[in-house]
């Protein structure tokens, strides 16, 4: 489920959402021009201006929330190239779990804490 998200400095300038992303309930779409969020590898990429200009690469985790605001608590591959003397970088982000895997996973954990009697 991987998204997109161009960005200038330290905001964004637009952002593209896979369907299967688009399908998490209270998702919110990143608006243009919003900041960064400062504790993602992008914010650390584009502070770097050499690195942008040339096409430089790195990658990290971040927390899905952090890019689009909602209950969606989980951690995302974040990957980021710049794009070289435009001054702009994008960034990838993949390794989303379906919504509905994890409140599967969350149902069976807490059938696991059910008592049983025999």
């Amino acid at each position: 489920m991987p998204s997109s998200i161009r960005s200038k400095g330290a905001c964004v300038e637009y952002a593209t959402i896979s369907n299967p992303l688009g399908d998490f309930p209270k998702i919110e779409w990143i608006r243009r021009g919003a900041p960064l969020q400062l504790d993602t590898v992008t914010a650390a990429f584009n502070a770097n201006r050499n690195r942008i200009d040339s096409g430089d690469r790195d990658e990290g985790r971040s927390c899905l929330q952090g890019w689009f605001d909602g209950p969606h608590q989980q951690d995302v591959v974040e990957e980021v190239v710049g794009l070289g003397t435009y001054g702009k970088t994008l960034t990838v982000l993949t390794g989303m779990e379906s919504p509905e895997w994890l409140e599967d996973e969350d149902a069976e954990i807490e059938r696991s804490w059910e008592p049983r009697f025999k």
